[in-house]
């Protein structure tokens, strides 16, 4: 009963603190992000940080995506509690989580919300789509999309991550939003408004 009390709570005070846009903004999403990691938190309590990190960005681009914040703000309880229950249980299975296995090791490291040229170095892949890519801390990057390659330079401004495509007759620039980022996934929306959820390739 507690329990079922402290997530209606938790809703009502999300709903209360959504922007007035009808569109999803960023701090629309920051609160569905945080409302699944509540639930999370309550429900599966076995899984580690990492794991229902992984899970919320997944949930936040899912659910915005099939869900517009005016039926959203609509929900009854009932209605919400089935849909974040299915679309939870459709994201762990895409990441390969089990919402029933032992809890975890805990991972040391620490993440951090804000993106820097540091914390972006690395090889990334796409969950939804046929493309990886890597980049250098020289500020360099190869892409792999769907079997051809690209290079160019980046460089990150804040929660902007600009590609700097080569091109015979100069550079084509690409900006890309990330809506949330955490150290081994990110969540970013292109220039058509498409999200894409990135994984850190270990």
């Amino acid at each position: 009963m507690k329990k079922s009390l402290l997530l209606v709570v938790i809703q009502l005070f999300a709903l209360a603190s959504f922007s007035q846009s009808a569109a999803w903004t960023r701090s629309d999403k920051e609160l569905v992000y945080n409302d699944c990691l509540a639930y999370l938190s309550s429900t599966h309590k076995q899984l580690n940080d990492q794991a229902k990190e992984n899970i919320a960005i997944c949930y936040v681009q899912e659910f915005t995506k099939k869900n517009t914040k005016e039926d959203y703000q609509s929900m009854i309880e009932p209605v919400l509690k089935r849909l974040r229950s299915a679309t939870i249980t459709e994201c762990s299975k895409n990441l390969g989580i089990d919402l029933t296995a032992a809890p975890a090791p805990v991972q040391e490291a620490k993440d951090t919300d804000v993106p820097s040229k540091e914390n972006l170095v690395g090889h990334w892949k796409e969950k939804s789509e046929d493309r990886e890519f890597e980049l250098s801390s020289m500020g360099t990057f190869t892409m792999m999309n769907e079997g051809k390659r690209m290079t160019g330079k980046w460089q990150v401004d804040g929660m902007k991550l600009t590609l700097f495509y080569d091109r015979f007759l100069g550079a084509k620039e690409r900006v890309y939003d990330i809506q949330i980022y955490k150290k081994d996934n990110f969540l970013y929306t292109s220039s058509k408004g498409s999200y894409f959820n990135v994984v850190r390739v270990k």
